[in-house]
């Protein structure tokens, strides 16, 4: 079982800020961000509007603020965004990995993050049942070829064996039977060719059990 690099868990272990904002559900904390900023932008604009209305270059400053403001925003809003989503974003980079075939990786726990830790024990514990299932099929095909190769063993020692040893009897009760010294011969290489089979079969049969 292997874990991917956790300098980023690393990291938040450390940081006393991050570590209770990323133990904050990820609703919520993109909840909190975007009103931090609204509250930013409002407070600022208040004050703007308040400050800069008899000022001549009061528009320019204003259209500089609500494009600054943007822009901040955007910004906030990814950065923010980045920090609450990093563990579900690592948590889909180790699922591509798993995907691509490194079948022993596991997802690693934040330690900070309720809900990417649930999610990542739900995968890790999916993998583990995968991985029994393959065991337990692995298993069943070798018990298969075990009994199959029981089968064939049994069937060479019962059957096989047991034809040649009466093809044996039976040459040797035609070569007693036979004055022809040209016949006698054959029958005697036949029956030599049928005892090296049957030793043949024999030691097959030991092998396969």
């Amino acid at each position: 079982m292997a874990y991917p690099d956790t300098n980023y868990r690393d990291v938040v272990q450390r940081n006393k800020l991050l570590r209770p904002l990323l133990g904050v559900p990820v609703f919520y904390r993109v909840l909190i961000a975007n009103s931090l900023i609204i509250f930013i932008g409002a407070t600022v604009g208040t004050y703007l509007a308040t400050n800069l209305k008899n000022i001549s270059y009061a528009p320019t400053a204003l259209v500089i603020f609500v494009t600054v403001g943007w822009l901040t925003s955007i910004g906030l809003n990814f950065i923010l965004l980045q920090i609450a989503f990093r563990p579900l974003l690592d948590l889909g980079k180790v699922m591509n990995r798993v995907q691509a075939g490194e079948s022993t990786l596991r997802a690693p726990l934040t330690g900070f993050d309720p809900e990417a830790d649930r999610l990542a024990r739900t995968f890790n514990t999916m993998l583990e049942a995968i991985d029994e299932a393959n065991r337990h099929r692995s298993a069943q095909i070798i018990n298969a070829q075990e009994e199959e190769r029981k089968r064939i063993a049994r069937e060479l020692h019962d059957e096989t064996s047991q034809v040649l040893t009466s093809l044996l009897i039976s040459l040797a009760v035609l070569e007693e039977s036979i004055t022809s010294p040209e016949a006698r011969e054959r029958i005697a290489e036949t029956r030599r060719l049928a005892h090296q089979t049957l030793r043949a079969i024999r030691s097959l049969s030991i092998d396969l059990r």
